[in-house]
């Protein structure tokens, strides 16, 4: 039985932990700005565990007119197996 570290029960809680540290890191260092894009990766990876998120997250969906968002949290739906 093959085991992939993307598919196991709390893998969307420790990648979300995970990114939202690096994001905190990485906005500290002004030269890199990836802090803001890892924070909002960990924001839609913990969306789906934490209402608070949740309910953000929707809001901006409703404000996102081009459907990006939507792409984006299909595909992470589809890479940790978790297909609406």
């Amino acid at each position: 039985m093959k085991l992939n570290v993307f598919k196991f029960k709390y893998s969307r809680i420790i990648y979300g932990i995970l990114f939202l540290l690096l994001g905190g890191v990485f906005a500290l260092l002004p030269m890199i700005p990836l802090g803001y894009i890892f924070i909002f990766a960990s924001f839609l990876l913990l969306a789906k565990k934490i209402p608070l998120l949740n309910k953000w997250i929707r809001r901006v969906k409703l404000k996102d007119k081009s459907g990006k968002l939507k792409k984006v949290e299909r595909k992470l739906n589809k890479f940790f197996g978790e297909e609406d």
